[in-house]
């Protein structure tokens, strides 16, 4: 779960369950019911210990290319593992845009991995 720690970039919900270990081509999908046709901004809540890079599909079709994570890495941190645990929050991290009703949308880790993912949110653009 998530920890605080005097590294992370900004305070997260500490407790939180997150998904971890990634490597590249690894996927989460998910059903969503979109409320509103639109363009949204992405953001992600995670940790990286190096840069990567990740994309989002919906319904298997490419929809962001791929999107730059920048690394959480901190060399003033003595406490080798918790490299991956320096949380931080992007909040325009792409764009998307999505149609009304239920879409599968996934969410992929392309290159390096190392990353450790809270959430994702959705935000739509006026």
């Amino acid at each position: 779960s998530i920890d605080n720690s005097k590294y992370n970039i900004i305070d997260p919900n500490e407790g939180q369950l997150y998904v971890g270990w990634t490597e590249p081509g690894e996927w989460i999908k998910l059903t969503v019911d979109v409320e509103e046709s639109g363009v949204y901004t992405i953001g992600l809540m995670y940790t990286s210990n190096g840069d990567g890079q990740i994309s989002f599909s919906i319904n298997d079709k490419d929809m962001t290319g791929l999107i730059d994570v920048t690394s959480t890495h901190s060399v003033e941190d003595p406490i080798n593992w918790r490299q991956w645990h320096h949380w931080n929050y992007k909040e325009d991290l792409a764009q998307i845009k999505l149609n009304k009703g239920i879409q599968v949308l996934t969410f992929h880790t392309v290159t390096n991995g190392q990353m450790n993912y809270d959430f994702v949110s959705f935000k739509q653009k006026l």
